[in-house]
């Protein structure tokens, strides 16, 4: 079957993929998603043409190293696996567009990830990460971000605001998150964010709450539901929570706000 383009393998009961399957290089899709694989075969990277590999609720804990020689792939699925580290190469699929590691047992990105800079969708909820890379502020053209349930992350890069198509930042549940870098009245595409840290970062001039609130005020296209998280130090600050600053208030399209001190 030289010539097969798409392969879908999904919810069978496979545990191997033949060791040649790397002959089928004019393969565009294929789906082993929910089956009882833990290793792929080293061929799979002679796959060139390859554009979708979903590999969602395996048993994979690795990637081939050389994963990085699939240059035409622009989505690639590994959440609900065993997945622990990403192969270097990874950085080298330039054209990847969607990357899903949603519930694996990764504990960090690779430092150049900035490199995929056509990634417009980029999920690590439920990992382990306790830090993202710097080089994450290059991916000029991300939409998404998702970094929900990410318990012991403590920060976001200082340059996010650099992320100017950011639609989505999901930040739910991020319960160590000190505060939100600065800047972020820049990022005037968000929509969606469920949490905002009122708290005072090392570039802050006020002492009173403002400065991030200003950031705030800058977002006007929320929708959903916004939980505001101000440090108990600005609490006599009821400016904060009033609608004199307007930081509220302008918020026309969220459909409840949350105020925790």
């Amino acid at each position: 079957l030289v010539n097969l383009q798409t392969l879908n393998l999904r919810n069978t009961g496979l545990k191997s993929l033949p060791n040649d399957i790397g002959k089928l290089v004019h393969l565009r899709y294929l789906d082993i998603s929910w089956c009882d694989l833990e290793i792929l075969p080293k061929s799979i990277t002679r796959l060139v043409n390859l554009q979708t590999l979903n590999l969602r609720n395996t048993g994979l804990k690795s990637l081939p190293n050389d994963i990085g020689k699939l240059v035409h792939l622009r989505y690639l699925d590994i959440s609900d696996s065993g997945l622990e580290i990403l192969p270097k190469s990874i950085t080298r699929l330039v054209n990847l567009q969607t990357l899903n590691l949603r519930n694996t047992g990764l504990k960090s990105l690779p430092n150049d990830i900035g490199k995929l800079v056509h990634l417009r969708y980029l999920d690590i909820s439920w990992c382990d990460l306790e830090i993202l890379p710097k080089s994450i502020t290059r991916l000029v053209n991300l939409q998404t971000l998702l970094l929900n349930y990410l318990r012991n992350l403590k920060e976001l890069p200082r340059d996010l605001n650099r992320l100017a198509k950011l639609r989505v930042l999901g930040i739910a549940e991020c319960q160590s998150l000190k505060y939100m870098p600065d800047g972020m009245k820049r990022m005037t595409c968000l929509n969606t964010l469920p949490l905002f840290v009122v708290a005072k970062r090392d570039s802050s001039i006020n002492h009173d709450g403002v400065d991030e609130l200003e950031d705030l005020r800058a977002l006007r296209n929320l929708k959903g539901r916004l939980k505001i998280r101000i440090d108990r130090k600005y609490a006599y600050n009821k400016e904060l929570i009033g609608g004199g600053g307007g930081y509220i208030s302008n918020k026309e399209y969220l459909k409840g706000i949350d105020i925790q001190w």
